[in-house]
């Protein structure tokens, strides 16, 4: 087995970690009480003061439309002395239409990251993502549309921009869902665990790999210019080893971090594929990236939860409470993880609406906090013995961790053993089925065959009769015009290829029962 680097330790990631991590179950109200009170809880200093109204209303109009305020704007913010003027303006600026396009640019760079347009163009794409942002629409909902896309609907077309302008390459696209969709930068664990990041397993890597090994891309012909689409066929789990360790296979179907192998059907070779639409390749009966579209989006999957609800938060307050935010894992912990909690099942009650999800974060205290720290002053001696308690705390802990490590140890020993015996079955598994598929063509190769023999035999049935039926009519004319010797020539030429189709007939229905054979076989 791979050996592992040590997870990283010190005061720091550990104050960070145990900081808010008490049982706290979250208090009653609004979202954005609830994350004042994970905040105030887990709190070690002074808290700062809130920000001047000009501060404030900077701060907001940069991060809900991407421009500061304009001067009479300003000015009306500052004369306005309601005590809700606050809020009223965070409304606003959520309504405003230009929040729409602010989204819109931040999904696009997000999702894409500045890459060219090639199969999709940028500009329908763009106004893909503009759409769904005027209308408010659930971010789970505009992701799961996204993994699931293959371009073939026309309403949705351009969400396969994702992977068509990846080049469809299943490595990249898998690094890529991986960091954007669930947080985590898994590229090192393409061929070893991670180096660094002891909770990033090769498996973790080759498991999200496997909903996309089976896609290709698919080109068809409309307009006069070639059109790409993103077709997939029935996946098979796979083996890998490590580059580190070699004779070492494992096995895996799949699988996103942190979950079960998915526990697919068993289809009977060649019922694998569902009856497919016109000019397009046939679908399996089974999508991969449906069913990964569906587990991630559907509220239930924590890594997505925690991850859109982490970059919304760096997207109002400039950093994730994991940061950065696709390196989510237990040596790299949230700042507040009280905190993590609150957001994570907000963004779920919210049902992913990102605006409301705003809204929440722009009232809470902790948006409206100033950037000048406050000072320390008397509160300098508490936080010294609250540091004291967290390292009494971090000590007690350590024990826990090392046994539960080596727990881990022997049961990720135990899997390998039983995962070693399976290699074999699942390879012997793949060389029957590519046995079938080799049968399987020359079965489709033997019907068409025998469809085109069918179809020469009524083409010379029927050719042959008709010949069969002017000789015979042409007979009794030129019984009546002997002297006309044209008209008789013609006569037997009738005659001649009517017994020459007749001849061909027979010659070819003697071969079918070697074709239907050939099918049957």
């Amino acid at each position: 087995m791979e050996r592992r680097a040590p997870r990283p330790s010190g005061c720091v990631w550990l104050l960070l970690c145990l900081v808010g991590s008490s049982a706290w179950a979250g208090e009653p109200g609004s979202l954005h009480e609830r994350i004042d009170a994970a905040i105030d809880q887990a709190r070690v200093g002074p808290e700062a003061n809130l920000a001047s109204d000009a501060e404030f209303l900077r701060r907001l109009s940069l991060d809900l439309v991407g421009m500061p305020p304009g001067a009479d704007e300003l000015r009306a913010f500052l004369a306005d002395p309601a005590p809700d003027k606050r809020a009223r303006a965070i409304n606003r600026l959520l309504d405003d239409p230009r929040h729409a396009r602010r989204m819109a640019t931040l999904l696009d760079v997000m999702l894409m990251e500045r890459r060219p347009s090639q199969a999709v163009p940028a500009t329908d794409w763009q106004v893909y993502l503009l759409s769904a942002c005027r209308d408010n629409r659930p971010l789970n909902q505009l992701f799961k549309e996204i993994l699931s896309a293959d371009g073939f609907d026309p309403r949705v077309r351009p969400a396969v921009r994702f992977y068509l302008d990846r080049g469809a390459e299943p490595n990249l696209i898998t690094r890529d869902v991986g960091r954007v969709f669930f947080g985590r930068d898994l590229q090192c664990a393409q061929c070893h665990n991670h180096p660094l990041i002891e909770d990033y397993q090769q498996s973790d890597y080759h498991g999200l790999l496997e909903f996309f090994n089976a896609s290709y891309t698919f080109t068809r012909k409309e307009g006069g210019k070639d059109v790409a689409y993103f077709a997939e066929k029935p996946g098979r789990r796979h083996t890998f080893d490590s580059v580190f360790v070699k004779n070492d296979k494992h096995l895996t179907g799949p699988r996103v971090q942190g979950g079960e192998e998915l526990d697919e059907p068993a289809f009977p070779p060649g019922d694998e594929y569902k009856p497919g639409a016109a000019n397009a390749p046939p679908a399996p009966r089974l999508s991969r990236r449906a069913t990964l579209a569906a587990l991630a989006t559907d509220g239930g999957n924590a890594s997505f939860n925690q991850n859109v609800a982490n970059r919304l938060w760096a997207m109002m307050m400039g950093r994730g409470v994991v940061h950065p935010v696709d390196l989510h894992h237990p040596a790299n912990p949230p700042s507040n993880p009280a905190l993590e909690r609150v957001l994570t099942a907000g963004i779920v009650e919210l049902k992913f609406d990102a605006r409301a999800f705003l809204r929440e974060l722009a009232l809470s205290k902790a948006y409206a906090r100033a950037i000048d720290p406050p000072p320390l002053g008397k509160d300098a001696g508490r936080i010294g013995s609250q540091l004291a308690d967290l390292k009494a705390k971090t000590d007690a802990l350590a024990a826990t961790v090392e046994a539960a490590e080596e727990a881990y140890k022997k049961a990720i020993k135990t899997w390998h053993a039983a995962e070693s015996s399976l290699i074999p079955v699942a390879t012997a598994h793949d060389s029957e089925i590519a046995k079938f598929d080799g049968l399987a063509q020359k079965q489709t190769e033997a019907r068409n065959a025998l469809a085109a023999h069918e179809s020469a035999i009524k083409a010379a049935d029927e050719l042959g009769r008709m010949l069969a039926e002017v000789a015979a009519k042409a007979g009794p004319a030129v019984k009546k015009l002997a002297a006309d010797k044209e008209l008789g020539a013609a006569a037997e030429t009738f005659a001649k290829r009517a017994k020459a189709e007749t001849d061909k007939l027979a010659a070819l229905q003697k071969a079918t029962p070697a074709k239907a054979d050939a099918v049957k076989k």
